[in-house]
Formats: structure tokens, C-alpha cells, sequence
């Protein structure tokens, strides 16, 4: 072969290689320090914060398509503090502060190899189950209550829930991949300080039957319910209500309540939604506030 014939076919083959070598490198996404939450107000009655994303963090969403959307998690306790379990019937090291650093470990992983979330069934959404197994090891993780082994019969765990959504108060689902529960649609540019910013709020809405939690935001506004489609307990009678739900994790706040307080406490992650790289991304998970719920 001559050698123009040579020079030729190189540079017909180089670009069939080029392409043939990058196709399969992963593109991860982390925004672990593009993305905050900040609280503009959190009581007992509201809960209302704000997203920031900096320039760098959307540059990053905007060059690989990704569209990221909200997660919001829940637990019920007697306790309107974190360094405290959701009962005083409890183990000690069921304190909610660990709900933090065990989502991180089970959901977000280390390296940004997070888990995708999914509910368990069309009528049942729990977030991840801590539980005691019988040989009274404490806060193992379970995504499902199917994956709950040799849980200890009288040792109280917690329900980390999500929430059931509608945007009419009328039928109910799930928010999954890759939209989740808020997507962030409508983020604007914050005072040309070189962040973005996302603004949404969270408050209760009596119904005869129970309670609501209206959440309000720059984008969609939705109606949350618990994992289970139900309304959330209003007074010490509607709380016999949890039982249904689950007695093996409710049953022990249920009877700490009794003449007490109970409240909801709610976290958030972000997480990355879809897009052209191949990580599931969640940022590190937020509490938020606990709403009192009686």
C-alpha cells in the first residue's frame, strides 16, 4: 500500500476509534458543593426554605442535560428535636440526627454510586426501614420490608416515609424516577450573586378526617399525604390510625403520644433526576423542620 493510501486510512480510522474509546467512559454528576438548603422560616406550623445552586453546579446540569428534581422524606415522633428517638420507649441510638449520616451511607454512597429509590409497592412508598435484628444490633438498613431480617419482635426501629402527591387532592401517587417529588423547573437567577435559587414551603391543611401537608413552591404545588395515601393523625384518636399502617414501627410513638405531642419531621435531597451521565446522584439528605401535628 503506498503510503498517501496509508495516511488515508488513518484518518478515516481515527475518528471511527476516537468515538469507539470515549462511548463507553461513565459521566458522573455530584453536586455536593453546588448545592445548599437554606432556611427562610421553620416552626412548628411552616416549614419554608430555599435551594441554592452556584453558577459552577448549573454549568455542570446544563452540560450534561440533567434535570434535577426534590425528594422529600418523613418521620413521626414525640420529639420535636433530632438529637432525641421518636420515643422515649426507644433505644438511645435511634436518635433522628443518625437518619442523616445512614441515608448517606445506604442511599447516597460515597463515590456518588447512590441507590434509585422506587416505591415498594402502587400502595406503599416507605423510604428505607431502620430496624434492631435480634441479636440487638441496632439501625440496620432495609429499602423494603421485604429486605427486614431477623428483626427483633419487641424492639422499636424507625419509618423513614415518603410522601404520597396530588396536585388536586384527589387522586394520589408517587413521585419516582426521574422526576421524584419537585422537579426543579422554574430556577432563577438569584440577585447576580452567581447562584440559583428555588423556593418552596411546607405547611398543614385540616380536613374533617385528619390533616394535610400543602407544599407550596416557584413551581408545582402538591398535596402530600403519607407512604400509604392516608392523611396524616390531627389528634390523640386519629393516631390510633399509624397502627394500621405499620404497628411494628408505630406502635411504641403511638402510645408515647398519649396526652403528649406528636410531630412530623421532614427531610430533603436532591437528587439528580436524568441526564447524560450514569450516576444516581443524591445530595446529602436535609432536615428541614418538624411540623406539629398535635
Amino acid at each position: 500500500m503506498k503510503r498517501w493510501q496509508k495516511l488515508s486510512l488513518m484518518v478515516l480510522l481515527l475518528p471511527s476509534l476516537f468515538l469507539s474509546l470515549t462511548c463507553g467512559i461513565p459521566h458522573f454528576i455530584n453536586l455536593d458543593s453546588a448545592v445548599s438548603f437554606s432556611r427562610v422560616t421553620s416552626n412548628e406550623d411552616l416549614i419554608s426554605y430555599r435551594v441554592r445552586i452556584t453558577e459552577k453546579g448549573m454549568g455542570k446540569i446544563d452540560e450534561l442535560g440533567a434535570k434535577p428534581t426534590l425528594k422529600f422524606f418523613y418521620t413521626f415522633s414525640t420529639n420535636k428535636i433530632t438529637n432525641a428517638p421518636p420515643s422515649s420507649r426507644h433505644n438511645d441510638g435511634y436518635e433522628l440526627s443518625r437518619i442523616r449520616s445512614l441515608f448517606s451511607t445506604n442511599m447516597k454512597g460515597s463515590m456518588g454510586n447512590g441507590v434509585l429509590w422506587s416505591p415498594e409497592s402502587p400502595n406503599s412508598a416507605p423510604g428505607f426501614y431502620l430496624y434492631t435484628k435480634d441479636n440487638n444490633s441496632i439501625n440496620n438498613f432495609a429499602r423494603t420490608s421485604k429486605a427486614i431480617t431477623n428483626r427483633h419482635a419487641e424492639e422499636s426501629g424507625i419509618l423513614v416515609g415518603t410522601f404520597a402527591q396530588s396536585d388536586d387532592n384527589i387522586s394520589y401517587s408517587f413521585g419516582t424516577a426521574p422526576e421524584m417529588d419537585l422537579p426543579l423547573t422554574t430556577i432563577a437567577a438569584y440577585g447576580g450573586s452567581g447562584t440559583y435559587e428555588f423556593n418552596f414551603s411546607l405547611e398543614r391543611e385540616e380536613l374533617p378526617n385528619g390533616l394535610l401537608i400543602k407544599l407550596e413552591s416557584d413551581g408545582d404545588d402538591l398535596y402530600l399525604r403519607s407512604h400509604q395515601k392516608n392523611l396524616f393523625p390531627k389528634d390523640h384518636e386519629s393516631i390510633e390510625n399509624l397502627i394500621r399502617e405499620n404497628s411494628d414501627f408505630y406502635s411504641d410513638i403511638v402510645s408515647d403520644s398519649q396526652g403528649g405531642n406528636l410531630y412530623l419531621h421532614i427531610w430533603v435531597s436532591l437528587n439528580g433526576g436524568a441526564g447524560q451521565f450514569t450516576n444516581v446522584y443524591w445530595s446529602p439528605l436535609t432536615h428541614i423542620g418538624a411540623l406539629a401535628l398535635f
